[in-house]
C-alpha cells in the first residue's frame, strides 16, 4: 500500500512500466508541468472572460429601448418607424442567443475545461468564433450596402489582417 505522502526520493511524476512508446506524461519535466498548468489556467480565464462578455452583450442587446446609433444610420429616416418591431424582435433574438452561448461557455469553462478536455476547448473556441466572424461579415456588407458606420473599418479600426485570414 502506498503512503499518503511521497518520500523525497519519489518523483511527483512517477514513471510507468516501460512501453513501446512513452506516454506524454512520462516526458514531462516539473517545469513543463508548471507551464502547462499556467497555460491551461490562462486559457480557462480567457474562456470565462469571453463567456461573461457574451452574457453582457446579450443582455445589452435584449434590453435595448432605442435603435443603436450605428444600426439607425443604416435605416432610411422614412422607414425607421416601420422597422422598429422587427428591429427589436431581432435584437431580442440576438441577445437571447448570446446570453445562451455565454452561459453555456461559462458552464463548459468551469467544468469540462478544468478537467483538461482539448475537444471541449476546441468546440468552445469554434462556438465563440462563429458569431464574431458572422458579425464582422454582416457589418462589412451592411456598411457596403448602406454606407452606415457599422463596419469596424469605417469606425476607424484596421480589419485587413482579419479579412486576409478569411
Amino acid at each position: 500500500m502506498r503512503a499518503a505522502h511521497r518520500s523525497e526520493n519519489e518523483s511527483a511524476f512517477p514513471r510507468r512500466a516501460a512501453a513501446a512508446y512513452p506516454s506524454v506524461d512520462d516526458c514531462v519535466t516539473k517545469k513543463e508541468a508548471i507551464m502547462r498548468k499556467l497555460a491551461r489556467s490562462a486559457s480557462i480565464f480567457l474562456f470565462i472572460l469571453l463567456g461573461g462578455f457574451f452574457v453582457w452583450f446579450g443582455w445589452t442587446y435584449a434590453n435595448v429601448k432605442e435603435p443603436l446609433w450605428f444600426h439607425a444610420a443604416a435605416i432610411p429616416e422614412t422607414a425607421r418607424e416601420a422597422v422598429r418591431p422587427i428591429y427589436f424582435a431581432l435584437m431580442s433574438l440576438i441577445g437571447g442567443a448570446s446570453i445562451g452561448l455565454g452561459a453555456l461557455g461559462l458552464f463548459v469553462s468551469t467544468t469540462t475545461l478544468r478537467k483538461g478536455s482539448v475537444a471541449a476547448a476546441s468546440a468552445l473556441a469554434a462556438a465563440y468564433a462563429t458569431p464574431l466572424v458572422f458579425a464582422a461579415m454582416t457589418a462589412e456588407s451592411l456598411a457596403a450596402e448602406t454606407g452606415a458606420p457599422t463596419s469596424w473599418r469605417l469606425m476607424g479600426g484596421d480589419v485587413s489582417p482579419v479579412w486576409s485570414l478569411i
